[in-house]
């Protein structure tokens, strides 16, 4: 789960539509296990939040298929600014927390597919598939890749769009 804001400009090459973006991005997971092996050798159940902060830059090459609808595909390259995993021992209570940031890798890359939605008023919504072409984490000793399913709703600004 999480949430994006960005900014996005639009270049129309005969057809198709260039699309660039700049997005802040903030996401999370969540997961409870049975044992934390670090309380001494002690089995403790816990739960854990780990939250990504990152900025991405999309490139993406758009494609009208019927009325306000258009197909996207393209790649991104999203640059870390901050990883933080939250424990909580839920026998007791206690909770730690860690930045490991230095541990990730600080750029990936992602392909992206997904389907644009124009609508009145100048609102558009994005579906998007990205799937990371590149480990976020250390690609000798653990490999970790990015997917995502994301759901935006945008409105445009400073233009009308054209039909």
């Amino acid at each position: 789960t999480g949430f994006q804001f960005g900014v996005y400009g639009e270049l129309k090459i005969s057809e198709i539509l260039l699309r660039s973006e700049i997005n802040f991005n903030r996401q999370s997971n969540s997961f409870r296990a049975d044992v934390l092996i670090n309380t001494g050798g002690i089995a403790t159940p816990f739960k854990q939040r780990n939250d990504y902060s990152s900025v991405s830059i999309p490139i993406l090459v758009k494609a009208k298929v019927i009325n306000n609808i258009s197909i996207e595909t393209g790649v991104q390259g999203e640059f870390l600014t901050q990883a933080k995993a939250r424990t909580t021992n839920l026998e007791n209570g206690t909770e730690s927390v860690n930045i490991f940031t230095d541990s990730l890798e600080p750029v990936t890359f992602s392909g992206i597919v997904g389907v644009n939605v124009h609508l009145p008023m100048n609102l558009e919504v994005d579906l998007r598939y990205i799937l990371g072409i590149s480990s976020i984490a250390d690609p000798e000793s653990n490999k970790s890749y990015n997917r995502s399913v994301q759901l935006s709703i945008g409105y445009l600004l400073w233009c009308k769009r054209s039909s």
